[in-house]
């Protein structure tokens, strides 16, 4: 049996050796959470900028990112923001139509970018709302 100072120095011994080992795993889990977040907020930032011109290969670049960025299996955040792309990503492959039904489509499709961008905000704890989103967007210079 050992005695309880000898208790202590193993103990010291195994904390001395584990220590450092635990830092570096503790470190290397967060710089994975941040280039992670870092992603993500490319993403939403891309697609803030583009949203006038939505046809740029940059956005669509952008959305085809999503799914690998945000993908979970588990509710909460990326959850939102992957149910906002698939019904997004679903409406853009619908037939679109002509005149009423062209308008209609169009402006649904605007409706459901404005509810992907403002999850994803969210899920970055970016405080913007769908006003801001829909109106503060230069789309053209004439």
């Amino acid at each position: 049996m050992l005695t309880t100072d000898q208790w202590l120095m193993v103990i010291s011994i195994a904390a001395i050796a584990l220590g450092p080992i635990a830092a570096l795993e503790i470190q290397k889990r967060l710089e994975e959470h941040r280039a992670a977040l870092d992603r993500k907020m490319f993403i939403f930032r891309r697609l803030m900028t583009t949203r006038a011109t939505q046809m740029s290969p940059a956005h669509v670049e952008a959305l085809n990112s999503i799914e690998v960025e945000f993908y979970t299996t588990r509710s909460g955040p990326d959850k939102k923001v992957l149910d906002a792309w698939r019904l997004y990503n679903n409406h853009l492959n619908t037939p679109t139509g002509e005149g009423d039904a062209l308008a209609r489509w169009v402006e649904k499709k605007s409706g459901l970018l404005i509810d992907l961008l403002y999850e994803m905000g969210q899920c970055l704890d970016y405080d913007i709302d769908k006003v801001t989103i829909q109106k503060n967007v230069i789309s053209s210079f004439d």
